[in-house]
């Protein structure tokens, strides 16, 4: 295991610079480069909250539309 890998809570900082390196890329998801931007995160890591975080604006807009 290595011990400089983070495994706990993304943080919204995080989040927000992995939805702006994808947005500035015009969406490519290249997830060995992006790792070298995120200490500690693999590009496993990212690519899952990438998919979460997706995952989460779907289903806010789907939830907006019942009204």
């Amino acid at each position: 295991m290595n011990p400089e890998l983070k495994k706990g809570l993304w943080q919204p900082d995080e989040d927000i610079k992995l939805l702006k390196f994808i947005r500035d890329n015009k969406g490519l998801k290249k997830w060995s480069e992006l790792s070298r931007y995120f200490d500690g995160r693999t590009e496993n890591a990212l690519k899952n909250r990438h998919k979460l975080i997706v995952q989460k604006l779907q289903r806010q807009g789907k939830n907006k539309h019942k009204c």
